[in-house]
């Protein structure tokens, strides 16, 4: 299952609408006309902690972009692209985004060793011939291909569409702050902001004021003074403290030009 923070709404709503479809995917019936191969995937599917709702789900996907082959029978290379589908979708469950092509080949030889799949008995270099974009073109296309998989030549790293597209968009946001001049904040007026937030309207969580500690205030002024930064903080203890500051921070100077990058927590989302 795989899960996108949606600003118009709950984390905790999208979350469990997501589960629920993912229930009810599951508890579509079996379709009669599995054979044995596909019985034996859906087996290991389910030993990977997929289940059954995301095997159906692959094995959908395939169908549906070729279906002048529905039957898999003897053809090897819809066998290897199904399962290069439930390797991604295992991927993006552990929390990654793509998977290497030679980690791909690695898992096709280890699948194939406990499954004895009689259409993979094929060498690496058959197993990559079949999920190449010249042989799967119905399928994997290149960089802003608008098929569901994509293949970065460059990295030999498989992406689902969507998941490409995210890490493209968040590297072209990465490289244009890092491109934009610095333009270093007054500090008088920094020190200003901070009294407003700290000492004279102090915000309270649980009716304890906001206050940051030497790191955090390290941490505050390094960014504003940083071409690029990324700040990491403990998510049990200060997960409000610093993002909230920065963004009251924002109302007195526009940082949503300069180089910095603050991610809000779910709690700020929407205030933000």
């Amino acid at each position: 299952m795989t899960f996108r923070w949606d600003p118009s709404g709950s984390a905790r709503l999208a979350f469990f609408e997501e589960r629920k479809t993912a229930a009810s995917v599951s508890q579509e019936p079996i379709p009669d006309n599995l054979n044995a191969n596909l019985l034996l995937i859906q087996q290991w599917a389910i030993n990977e902690d997929l289940g059954s709702g995301l095997f159906f789900r692959a094995l959908e996907l395939i169908r549906s972009m070729k279906p002048g082959e529905m039957e898999f029978n003897q053809k090897p290379d819809l066998y290897v692209v199904l399962i290069l589908v439930l390797l991604l979708e295992k991927e993006e469950q552990e929390g990654r985004i793509c998977i290497s092509q030679n980690d791909i080949l690695d898992s096709f030889i280890e699948i194939q060793s406990l499954l004895q799949l009689d259409p993979l008995n094929c060498s690496k270099n058959d197993f990559c011939d079949f999920i190449s974009i010249s042989r799967a073109d119905w399928l994997i296309g290149p960089p802003g291909s608008k098929l569901p998989l994509i293949l970065d030549s460059k990295t030999g790293l498989y992406y689902f569409r969507k998941s490409w597209q995210l890490e493209d968009s968040t590297k072209s946001l990465i490289l244009k702050k890092a491109n934009v001049p610095i333009q270093v904040p007054d500090e008088n007026l920094l020190f200003q902001v901070l009294e407003d937030i700290l000492l004279r309207h102090p915000v309270r969580f649980k009716e304890k004021a906001l206050s940051l500690n030497p790191e955090q205030f390290l941490a505050l002024f390094s960014a504003a003074h940083s071409s690029l930064l990324l700040l990491s903080v403990d998510p049990a203890r200060e997960k409000l403290r610093l993002p909230y500051v920065f963004f009251d921070c924002s109302n007195d100077w526009d940082w949503r030009t300069s180089p910095c990058l603050p991610h809000p927590p779910v709690a700020l989302q929407k205030e933000c």
